[in-house]
């Protein structure tokens, strides 16, 4: 018997919920439009009110995946059959406070000073914000809209009509920039393969469980029974899963507790009360953080060639070191699951979670891997979620409290392999996440774990600790970065310091915003 709503599995309501935040478009052709009010406040709720049946609820998005799924498991082919498009809206602090002087009652400080900022300390190159594309300090657009298709035809059609819209309102779009799924860059003499980011890997696997019931009567996240679960840790969706409390995402829900994962935390306050964090129309509403991340493709390999050719190690070429430093092998099958080879089964959706670092690999069949000696330490997925793994903020269970929902989509051509290029071309990440703290969740992520050598668990006898994210870590203080990898007979140290590329991911853009529950945005137009 499933049982009834409580403060720890609330009822949603996704009729007033965007369906990007908690359902994720996840459409192969997508959009991101920048607008600007020109401090217009009549204008903008022009443009808002126009726009606001646009808006895509939770519901429309869960029930298109829910047939979706239930036609392909009937037939290979009905997938092609069923394709929309769907729109988001989210709002810079700037916009917000021209729309209503209830901004004001926003807490969050990084939203409110937005993410140039911010730059500095994620570890951006000192300056950098004032050559970005977009999100330049004091040129943060008020309005950035999210459209997102399975046609590129589709997804252009509405975009021309999105532009038409906001012209015809007194308002002006000031960014444009189309993301593709590398596959629509196929053609007779490459065929590049669905769901990768430019350096060739799967992207978006790992999303976490998000815990509340759906006036259908069903789980939001659907659960299977863990054989082994004693009720001691965080509770588990499906294997590798964890479930973490809507209120990580929304506001004005429970939030995790860090020592107790499956009680009902505490409810921020919304309203005008002096603890408040936020109006209190922002509940069902998220923050959105974009970052626009041009990727050095041939930096990157050039990287991974040079250290595992200078490493002289026995089955360390630059694929298998790529993948050490990613986690996980270019067809998403983790290191932990597949150590030396990629393994394309070990990516499919029974095993590519399936896994653990520490001693919760035992009830899998697999290594303790505490120490880092399968999967480094330093590697991109273990820094960002450290799993069953002790950290600086205490017991496994506080790391739910850190978990954001990655909604992003690659821009740019692919550059294909075996090809260099003389000049960095423009390709790389449309990263998008949701989170109810901007500070606690991306923020924590970027400049607390992904930035640290010693951060979140140094289970080695350095003192200088295992090592930065190398993927997409940075260290702002002299930008050399360094990873140990601890094969069986040595610990091989990577590291930048010899290498003319320091980094082959650099922000040129982006900003921080507010997704409006669909029933704020009707009031925001009034």
């Amino acid at each position: 018997m499933t049982p009834s709503p409580s403060p720890l599995e609330p009822l949603l309501d996704w009729n007033d919920i965007q369906g990007s935040i908690l359902g994720g478009f996840n459409k192969d052709h997508q959009t991101l439009l920048g607008v600007t009010f020109h401090g217009d406040r009549k204008a903008a709720k022009n443009f808002i009110s126009k726009v606001a049946p646009r808006i895509t609820d939770l519901e429309k998005v869960l029930d298109f995946k829910a047939e979706r799924k239930a036609r392909l498991a009937r037939s290979n082919a009905a997938e092609d059959a069923m394709v929309a498009t769907w729109t988001a809206i989210t709002f810079s602090f700037g916009g917000l406070s021209i729309l209503t002087s209830d901004a004001a009652l926003f807490k969050d400080t990084e939203f409110r000073q937005g993410l140039a900022k911010s730059s500095s300390r994620l570890g951006d190159p000192a300056g950098s914000p004032s050559s970005w594309r977009i999100g330049q300090e004091g040129h943060v657009p008020d309005a950035l809209l999210i459209v997102a298709s399975d046609l590129d035809s589709d997804r252009e059609e509405v975009v021309e009509e999105l532009i038409n819209q906001i012209m015809n309102s007194g308002v002006s779009v000031e960014y444009r920039e189309d993301g593709h799924d590398l596959s629509f860059y196929s053609d007779a003499d490459h065929k590049y393969p669905s769901g990768r980011e430019h350096f060739g890997f799967k992207d978006g696997i790992s999303q976490p469980g998000i815990r509340g019931f759906l006036p259908s009567g069903s789980y939001l996240t659907p659960r299977v029974p863990i054989t082994w679960d004693d009720g001691s840790g965080p509770e588990y969706a499906d294997i590798g899963k964890p479930l973490v409390c809507v209120g990580q995402f929304l506001l004005g829900y429970a939030q995790q507790i860090d020592t107790f994962p499956r009680q009902a935390g505490p409810i921020q306050s919304l309203g005008n009360e002096s603890n408040a964090i936020a109006p209190a129309w922002a509940k069902n509403g998220s923050f959105l953080v974009f970052r626009r991340l041009s990727q050095d493709v041939q930096g990157f390999r050039n990287f991974a060639a040079s250290q595992a050719d200078q490493a002289k190690q026995p089955l360390l070429g630059a694929d298998r070191l790529a993948a050490l430093l990613v986690g996980r092998w270019p067809s998403g099958a983790p290191v932990i699951r597949s150590p030396l080879v990629d393994t394309p089964p070990q990516a499919d959706s029974s095993a590519a979670n399936a896994f653990a670092f520490g001693t919760e690999n035992t009830n899998l069949s697999l290594p303790d891997d505490t120490d880092g000696k399968v999967c480094p330490v330093a590697a991109h997925i273990r820094k960002v979620n450290p799993r069953d793994q002790d950290t600086d903020q205490g017991a496994a269970s506080a790391t739910l409290m850190r978990r954001i929902l990655r909604r992003g989509l690659p821009y740019g051509p692919p550059l294909p392999p075996g090809q260099t290029e003389a000049v960095r071309g423009d390709r790389g990440l449309l990263f998008l996440s949701y989170q109810s703290s901007i500070a606690q969740q991306f923020e924590f992520l970027a400049s607390q774990w992904m930035n640290s050598a010693q951060l979140p668990t140094n289970p080695s006898g350095y003192p200088e600790g295992l090592g930065f994210d190398m993927l997409v870590g940075q260290n702002p203080v002299d930008r050399e970065r360094f990873a140990y990898l601890r094969l069986p007979n040595r610990d091989v140290k990577l590291t930048t310091t010899v290498s003319n590329i320091k980094e082959w991911i650099t922000a040129t853009g982006g900003g921080y915003f507010f997704a409006p529950s669909l029933s704020a945005i009707c009031s925001l137009a009034s």
